[in-house]
């Protein structure tokens, strides 16, 4: 999930003009969490060993794809003259 946060907050900051709108949308990784998070608590999803399983390579196989995007997509001198 952390990778995933990452790589996000860099494909969003290297196409936005602001840092802070960068941070408020790279934040939208988290709701997913949230939604398990609040899911397991009200009963509604059952997190087992199975389900953490798959999860991991789900979450592997998106953390790769995401890496390989964010490392096309980030343009450093883009981002420190856009930047105000």
């Amino acid at each position: 999930m952390a990778l995933l946060a990452i790589t996000v907050s860099i494909m969003v900051s290297s196409r936005v003009n602001n840092p802070r709108v960068a941070e408020q949308l790279s934040m939208v990784v988290i709701v997913p969490l949230l939604l398990l998070f609040f899911g397991q608590l009200g009963g509604v999803i059952l997190i087992s060993r199975k389900f953490v399983l798959y999860s991991l390579v789900v979450l592997a196989l998106v953390d790769t794809l995401m890496v390989y995007l964010a490392a096309r997509l980030f343009q450093r001198e883009t981002i420190l003259t856009r930047w105000k």
